[in-house]
């Protein structure tokens, strides 16, 4: 069954309580704070999409243009709204906007053990690449 009455728009600061709480009940990890996704809509202001449901968030993705290709980044749905098009819509979203900058690729990083996203991602058309990521942290 698919929501019905949800739009996609532009994240604005005034969302950020509502989508920490998504991307905590998600489980997905997310940028430190509101300096962190105020710098990244500075950024990227037409890539950080929301989900919103009579004026509350009920799904965000959080794309970023790296001058090679765009990412896919901290994505997260309302878990009780699983499976009613609200992600697709997102990433559908973030596509379109990706394709009307005329960014060539679009990537998302799985973690081997969510297996739930990789079919998520599989079923929205994109495709196993065989990378690896390595991480640098500071001390």
């Amino acid at each position: 069954m698919r929501l019905k009455g949800f739009r996609i728009r532009q994240f604005a600061m005034a969302d950020y309580n509502q989508v920490a709480h998504i991307w905590d009940v998600c489980n997905v990890p997310s940028p430190e704070g509101r300096r962190e996704v105020q710098r990244r809509i500075e950024r990227d202001p037409d890539l950080f999409l929301v989900a919103d449901l009579n004026g509350t968030v009920v799904g965000v993705v959080m794309g970023a243009w790296d001058g090679r290709r765009a990412w896919c980044h901290n994505y997260g749905v309302d878990p009780q709204l699983r499976g009613q098009g609200v992600g697709s819509a997102l990433v559908l979203a973030l596509e379109k906007k990706v394709e009307e900058k005329g960014i060539p690729r679009l990537n998302a990083m799985v973690r081997k053990s969510d297996i739930a996203s990789e079919g998520f991602y599989q079923a929205c058309g994109f495709h196993k690449e065989d990378w690896q990521i390595m991480e640098w942290n500071s001390p």
